[in-house]
């Protein structure tokens, strides 16, 4: 059988990476809050972005980054970074064969309105909608919404 992949930030990467290598095994995929904007693939560009994004998060999702972080070291969690940044996901989405949910949150200050336009447009089967007043990290602060949007994706 094949699965619905759903991947928030560096996980939509994650997610199109899979698809485009093994489409057999993805049957469609939502993405929120895609990284990386390829206008801004630079670790200060992206620090200050998400620096901006934090205070618009629930405070729970900030604190379990700051536990993840600890629990992976400086040496992993740099590292994948640079992966994250190295990482050239607007080449791959022409590639991906498979309906596609893009959303985002409209105050998400780390994937700006423009690129997550560009991704939806990159996409063969892409679509793009957006949650009001939501963050980047629109799974987990504004999971009504974001449910809503991905059970209607879904029956579709």
């Amino acid at each position: 059988r094949r699965a619905v992949l759903v991947g928030n930030s560096l996980g939509c990467q994650i997610a199109v990476d899979l698809t485009v290598r093994r489409p057999e095994l993805v049957q469609a995929l939502v993405l929120a809050g895609p990284t990386i904007d390829r206008r801004a693939r630079r670790a200060s560009t992206q620090i200050v972005r998400w620096l901006r994004d934090w205070p618009g998060e629930r405070l729970s999702l900030s604190l379990a980054h700051l536990r993840d972080f600890a629990h992976a070291g400086i040496k992993r969690s740099l590292g994948t970074f640079r992966c994250t940044l190295a990482d050239r996901i607007e080449e791959k989405l022409p590639l991906v064969q498979v309906r596609t949910l893009v959303v985002r949150g409209t105050r998400d200050t780390i994937v700006p309105q423009a690129w997550a336009e560009e991704v939806a447009r990159l996409l063969p089967y892409g679509e793009l909608i957006l949650i009001p007043g939501a963050p980047h990290c629109v799974n987990y602060s504004t999971p009504g919404p974001f449910s809503d949007i991905l059970a209607s994706f879904l029956r579709r």
